[in-house]
């Protein structure tokens, strides 16, 4: 007997990511028109433990900025502190810091935070300099060379990190910080990170949304997207779900409501799809073809 084969996945418009275990869980943020809609769970995922808990994945940052984190938490909240120690009291105002400064000083922010720590304790732990001592050290050629690749070897950080805000003129931003890499991401209509940010994406591309949408559909499409994703392990059922224009920071009251809907209308297509097998069923019975 010939075994059959599962035919190949193919990812359309966007480069398949290799999974990461880290980031067990789902942040979206999306354009419409004159708005940022953003979604994630509470999902924390510690060793191979997996739970919601009562910590927001959104922070909101100076400057009428928000941030979505997946990955290491305690990286991320030592970023926070730093990018709104960057702020000076006298600019915590609405689009005082655009958000493309924000974002660059971010990226910064993770060289100085995270590449610096990992590169004082690989110096410490294998060669045994310390901060003092590595200025002053005698190190031979060869010895320099082999800590300079191990240095370059330094993975990225175990975070991804969505940056969204306005600019100068009030126009939406999204960028994402992912693998070491910061990019914008408004060609794209929306950015996910996380362990469901395939499905995720899968979605809204189905769902055919773009940054014209309403922000009514809008809120919408993120939400199904995000309820979609929770097939992943890793991806909690519990939504945070908001909205931002440049002056404003919003959450739907109550997300109860909204959840009915939703509901009502997944066990509709249930409905229509059990009368649709049926059509299917007779139809092939009348065709003699079972």
């Amino acid at each position: 007997m010939n075994r059959l084969h599962r035919p190949a996945r193919i990812q359309l418009g966007r480069k398949k990511r290799k999974p990461n275990r880290f980031n067990m869980t789902l942040c979206l943020a999306a354009l419409a028109q004159n708005y940022i809609v953003l979604v994630a769970d509470t999902m924390i995922s510690v060793d191979y433990f997996e739970y919601d808990a009562a910590i927001s994945k959104v922070a909101l940052l100076p400057s009428g900025a928000a941030s979505l984190m997946a990955g290491d938490m305690s990286l991320h909240s030592e970023l926070l502190n730093a990018i709104r120690f960057y702020v000076q009291p006298s600019e915590i105002e609405i689009n005082a810091v655009p958000i493309d400064t924000l974002a660059n000083r971010y990226n910064e922010l993770v060289n100085e935070i995270y590449y610096e720590k990992e590169s004082a304790n690989l110096l410490h732990r294998q060669y045994g300099l310390t901060s003092e001592t590595r200025l002053t050290a005698e190190i031979a050629p060869e010895r320099a060379k082999e800590i300079a690749e191990k240095l370059n070897a330094i993975p990225p950080p175990r975070i991804s990190t969505l940056l969204v805000g306005f600019d100068e003129r009030n126009r939406p931003h999204i960028y994402k910080y992912d693998r070491g890499q910061l990019t914008h991401e408004n060609l794209n209509n929306w950015a996910t990170i996380g362990g469901g940010w395939e499905l995720a994406d899968h979605r809204l591309f189905e769902l055919g949304h773009s940054s014209g949408a309403t922000l009514s559909d809008a809120l919408f499409h993120c939400y199904d997207a995000k309820r979609y994703s929770e097939t992943t392990s890793g991806v909690g059922q519990t939504t945070r779900l908001f909205w931002m224009d440049e002056t404003s920071f919003y959450a739907p009251h109550p997300l109860c409501d909204l959840e009915a809907i939703y509901q009502k209308t997944k066990e509709e297509q249930k409905g229509l799809v059990s009368r649709t097998k049926i059509e299917w069923y007779e139809t092939l019975k009348r065709n003699k073809d079972i």
